[in-house]
């Protein structure tokens, strides 16, 4: 897959290199901000050690818009090809929704529902300049508050409301900490003004929840609450488009 994109990227970059010498010369160095749009692949996977839940459970990964914006820095401290550059990621939420239906209606079976509210990531980028042309690889650390949730539906109380007693539920509200990779190709079709293509990847740290039995009840005694928890585990892949302004 990775041997694909490399070439997909290198075809772009050749049919582009030709237009190098038009009217006017792009100066990449300096600050610039801009906006995105694209697709995110977000995968949610659930585990707990009684199978309270994950028995039924498959890991949750949907195709769903994003959208973000960005600023950054770049510099080409050689005076040749080579560009370095730190860029700031802020995107919107991600989100997901599954039922697992246990009977007809839905009011027995098992719910999930998975949010990242807020992705940020900031990242170093390196790569190498064609005239008006970029191709790059970026990494940094990536920051993301998610609300990851699990109900055990019960058809006798018909209720979806974690805070009800008897409605089995795990609930992780946390901010996580990940890494982030990717690689782009960016054109200048103006002398203030890029667009590109990326393909990027988000792998956030594993959190936790206590299993509810309603409100702040656990099922477990504190002495087995180990054994009660769900742990979520989630990563965001993502294609997108974008332009930026050079300040």
């Amino acid at each position: 897959m990775m041997k694909r994109i490399l070439a997909a990227l290198g075809l772009m970059a050749a049919a582009t290199t030709a237009q190098a010498q038009d009217t006017f010369t792009y100066d990449w160095v300096g600050p610039y901000g801009g906006g995105y749009l694209g697709g995110s692949f977000f995968e949610t996977e659930a585990s707990d050690l009684t199978d309270t839940f994950t028995n039924d459970a498959p890991p949750i990964s949907e195709l769903i818009a994003t959208y973000g914006i960005n600023g950054g820095y770049n510099w080409q401290p050689y005076d040749d090809n080579l560009l370095l550059g730190l860029e700031l990621d802020v995107q919107g939420g991600n989100e997901t929704s599954q039922l697992i239906r246990f009977n007809s209606a839905g009011t027995d079976g098992q719910l999930y529902e998975n949010k990242i509210t807020s992705l940020t990531s900031l990242r170093g980028r390196a790569g190498v300049v064609n005239g008006k042309t970029l191709i790059y690889f970026t990494g940094g650390v990536a920051f993301g508050e998610v609300d990851f949730l699990m109900i055990d539906l019960d058809e006798a109380i018909d209720s979806r409301n974690c805070s009800v007693d008897g409605i089995i539920c795990a609930q992780a509200q946390d901010s996580l900490v990940g890494l982030n990779v990717g690689m782009g190709l960016e054109y200048a079709f103006r002398d203030d003004m890029t667009a590109r293509f990326e393909i990027m990847h988000y792998d956030l740290e594993s959190t936790s929840a206590e299993v509810l039995n309603g409100g702040d009840t656990p099922v477990c005694s504190t002495a087995n609450a180990d054994e009660c928890s769900a742990f979520f585990d989630s990563s965001v892949t993502q294609f997108r488009f974008g332009v930026n302004f050079k300040f």
